[in-house]
């Protein structure tokens, strides 16, 4: 849902883009979600969670941003830090493949989609510094090339 907010403030493409994906990385969760018979509490109203952590945090990225386009490319830099360092963290935690898999995927398209905020961070001589992960698994991540994430 930021994502395709700041698509409607910025008009920038990558928002819309990277919101696409989001919202195919959610179906194969749903997915996942239903197969091991887990309840499925979303709402479906655009920018509304019935979690308060999560509302906060949507408030929180969308408020950050609406005060510049660099900011609000440095907002999805952030969100694809935070997916990275807790898909990990889930994947260290876990010997079930289904599960590894599904996290697999999804920090696949989370390190392509860090690249892709990264890219037009640089291409306005901004930058973004990790605040999650490692600076140097962050290195390793800009440093290597787009990855095929498969379906």
């Amino acid at each position: 849902d930021v994502y395709y907010y700041l698509y409607e403030k910025w008009g920038l493409d990558i928002f819309n883009h990277i919101g696409s994906s989001e919202q195919s990385h959610m179906d194969l969760v749903l997915n996942l979600m239903n197969k091991c018979g887990i309840e499925d509490i979303s709402l479906n109203d655009y920018g509304k969670f019935s979690n308060t952590h999560l509302q906060e945090l949507y408030d929180q990225l969308v408020a950050a941003g609406e005060q510049s386009l660099i900011d609000a490319l440095k907002v999805g830099a952030t969100i694809e830090d935070v997916d990275i360092f807790d898909l990990d963290k889930f994947a260290s935690e876990t010997q079930n493949e289904s599960l590894l898999e599904v996290y697999e995927k999804l920090n696949c398209g989370s390190r392509n989609h860090m690249r892709a905020f990264n890219k037009q961070l640089n291409s306005r001589d901004a930058s973004y510094t990790p605040q999650y992960i490692s600076q140097s698994k962050f290195d390793e991540i800009l440093n290597s090339s787009q990855e095929s994430c498969g379906s």
